[in-house]
């Protein structure tokens, strides 16, 4: 198993990640315009080829000099690979890319119910916030 940033010449694997992973479809293009942008990050969990986890992130700039951020939207690993160190992999890949692109912080957000998404981030030394989040329909 390794661990790298997606590009363009991985947009077939991608579409095969999101059936095996039962997500929403997502369009050969939409998929490219994704992976075109550089503030835009996939990084993913590969076994003999095929993606088994992945973390999606986006870089949001600042204007106030502190350097951009790394906001996490996504992660996920396939149910028969989990608790095994890959989502933990797959954060400390995103934390380097924050560090390596000199990002002032990266942040989540997760239901409070999601116990093992929880458990995850407090293993990464993720620190809590006793932030509050509003949601616009």
């Amino acid at each position: 198993m390794h661990i790298r940033e997606l590009t363009l010449y991985d947009i077939d694997k991608v579409q095969l990640m999101i059936k095996d992973l039962g997500k929403d479809e997502a369009s050969y293009d939409k998929i490219k315009r994704f992976l075109s942008e550089d503030e835009h990050h996939l990084i993913a969990a590969l076994d003999q080829g095929k993606i088994i986890g992945f973390a999606l992130a986006y870089e949001l700039p600042r204007i106030d000099g502190k350097g951009n951020m790394l906001y996490v939207h996504e992660i996920d690993v396939a149910e028969e690979y989990r608790r095994q160190g890959i989502g933990k992999s797959l954060m400390d890949e995103l934390n380097k890319l924050r560090i390596n692109k000199n990002m002032c912080k990266m942040f989540l957000l997760v239901d409070p119910d999601n116990s093992p998404a929880i458990g995850l981030y407090e293993t990464c030394n993720g620190l809590k916030s006793e932030s509050l989040l509003y949601t616009y329909e």
